[in-house]
């Protein structure tokens, strides 16, 4: 059987609720990622409204509601509470919790690995209420960087209730064999997201950058036949953050700086660029 496709709405954050959702279908997606954070779809502000215009264009345009993407750090469970409940109101299998921090060694990893798990024991039950899996993003500087590592501190949970969304994109929080990472995640892995980076000596320094699907570290032609060899007929979710107008990119401060290359090969038309991604993943 073939993937699923999604897309992660931050992509599309310049375009509305409405608007988004008619781009990705007709791109040939059929799933998005709901960011909830300000900029985003589905804003703290007017969060009831926004979750009912989405479960419009979810009817509308026949979109599934892959997850909730919050912002919420996961030490922080009673403020977490509320954003199960609205992934749960949105419809949404699944919701993405922050990592407690950015890791910069001021406190023993130890001492965050363990107040991490108790903050995800009290937040088990109430995932397991709202019938939503909590999940763990791979993401670079924080305490799960690697598949190994989010693994490690979710092995003992049951993956009906929390799980790990694969990035292979996020290069430079650890470089562990894609293949690898999958196969260890196991019935613990949600979904993947894909996109691509690079490392480039830039203004006389090593930096990294987000680069086309084309052309950046992650092997993509090895690890996609691999997700077939292995019968993974799951999601992959677009987050490819060179789809955004570079000037959103430059405004935002969690976008980081593009490398010359990646910025001038920017895709400008965001449904071109959906369908350009789509179909280089699919021909591999």
């Amino acid at each position: 059987m073939p993937f699923r496709f999604a897309v992660a709405s931050f992509v599309g954050v310049a375009h509305s609720i409405e608007e988004f959702a008619a781009i990705i279908r007709a791109a040939g997606y059929e799933g998005v990622e709901w960011r909830l954070n300000d900029p985003g779809h589905l804003r703290p502000s007017s969060l009831a409204e926004d979750i009912r215009r989405a479960r419009k264009v979810q009817k509308d345009q026949g979109i599934h509601p892959l997850a909730l993407t919050s912002y919420i750090k996961i030490l922080n469970v009673e403020r977490v509470k509320p954003e199960i409940d609205a992934a749960a109101e949105l419809g949404a299998r699944h919701i993405r919790i922050e990592w407690p921090t950015f890791y910069d060694g001021s406190r023993h990893a130890a001492e965050v690995f363990d107040e991490t798990r108790r903050a995800m024991d009290q937040l088990t039950p109430y995932l397991e209420k709202a019938k939503v899996i909590g999940i763990l993003e791979t993401h670079r500087r924080c305490i799960w960087p690697t598949a190994s590592a989010a693994k490690r501190l979710i092995e003992t949970y049951s993956p009906s209730v929390w799980q790990v969304m694969y990035d292979p994109g996020n290069i430079t929080g650890g470089l562990e064999d894609p293949c690898y990472a999958f196969d260890i995640l196991g019935e613990h892995l949600a979904y993947l997201q894909f996109k691509n980076a690079g490392w480039a000596r830039h203004e006389g320094v090593y930096r990294w950058g987000w680069m086309p699907m084309r052309d950046g570290m992650v092997d993509w032609p090895t690890l996609i036949p691999y997700l077939r060899k292995r019968g993974y007929n799951g999601w992959l979710s677009n987050e490819n953050f060179l789809l955004q107008p570079p000037e959103l990119r430059a405004a935002t401060k969690e976008a980081l700086p593009e490398l010359a290359l990646g910025d001038a090969l920017a895709h400008r038309d965001l449904k071109g660029g959906l369908i350009r991604d789509r179909e280089y993943v699919e021909t591999l």
